[in-house]
């Protein structure tokens, strides 16, 4: 399976709209077993800005709104941020962007 095959997969995983974002941004997955999932946003120096998810979720599809603010209640700031998705084994990554 090649790179831009794999990317597409992805993809159909996580969705992250509008992105990039101001005040709030809708995420939205896909788990195809049960298993458990964490869903959280990190900041290009891979430190941890705010855990979303964090527990056992059956199979289906999942949405939520984050309204760009850290686990202290501050807002983030400008830049990009790479949103993981972590289920079972696999690991889903995404790039955020707050403008």
């Amino acid at each position: 399976m090649g790179i831009k095959e794999h990317k597409e997969i992805e993809s159909k995983i996580v969705s992250i709209t509008p992105n990039p974002f101001y005040n709030r941004v809708n995420i939205g997955y896909n788990l195809e077993n049960g298993s458990n999932a964490t869903l959280s946003i990190y900041d290009t120096s891979g430190n941890l800005i705010k855990v979303l998810v964090d527990k056992r979720q059956s199979a289906g599809h999942y949405t939520l709104s984050w309204n760009g603010r850290d686990r202290n209640g501050k807002a983030i700031s400008r830049g990009t941020y790479l949103l993981i998705l972590k289920t079972g084994r696999k690991i889903y990554k995404e790039k955020l962007i707050r403008m």
